[in-house]
């Protein structure tokens, strides 16, 4: 199969970074916001008062979203939260503030509720699942960029039907 026949190169640091993006963990609360003035302006009021955060919480409860204590794979690709935003974020202490980042709609401001490292010890055990996982993912990119490619020469053209 094409597929197959495609032979990504990659490292071993590329597979310990994917073990890392599933294995640390975090909690965080978080508001959003469309312009990042505005988020600017909040982060600035929460982090010279404790109080705010929870103050403007009971005003506008609905604001604030928690998407619960996942992996940063998960904060990744699901909220778009950015790579360096979520490693900064694990090094934080519970209750410190951190903000403001583009995250998959407008910029939020985070409050850090939980975080949890990676036991580097685990990876060699689980070594090999993720050669397999990133050789997997590099192939599948691989292949839409053939597929692509083959669109491209092929010039298909798709002609409506008259009356249809």
């Amino acid at each position: 199969s094409i597929m197959a026949s495609i032979e990504p190169r990659f490292s071993e640091k590329e597979a310990y970074q994917e073990f890392l993006n599933e294995h640390n963990s975090l909690s965080v609360e978080l508001i959003q916001f469309e312009e990042k003035k505005a988020a600017e302006e909040f982060y600035k009021k929460a982090k010279a008062s404790k109080k705010f955060w929870d103050e403007q919480k009971n005003l506008t409860p609905d604001k604030f979203k928690r998407p619960g204590y996942v992996s940063l794979e998960f904060l990744m690709d699901i909220w778009k939260f950015p790579k360096d935003a979520v490693y900064e974020m694990l090094k934080m202490k519970n209750g410190q503030f951190y903000g403001p980042s583009p995250i998959y709609k407008g910029y939020a401001v985070f409050q850090i509720l939980e975080t949890r490292e990676a036991d580097e010890k685990e990876f060699a055990k689980v070594k090999d699942r993720y050669f397999d996982k990133v050789k997997k993912s590099k192939q599948y990119g691989g292949y839409k960029e053939w597929f692509e490619k083959f669109k491209q020469e092929a010039k298909i053209k798709v002609y409506k039907q008259e009356g249809g």
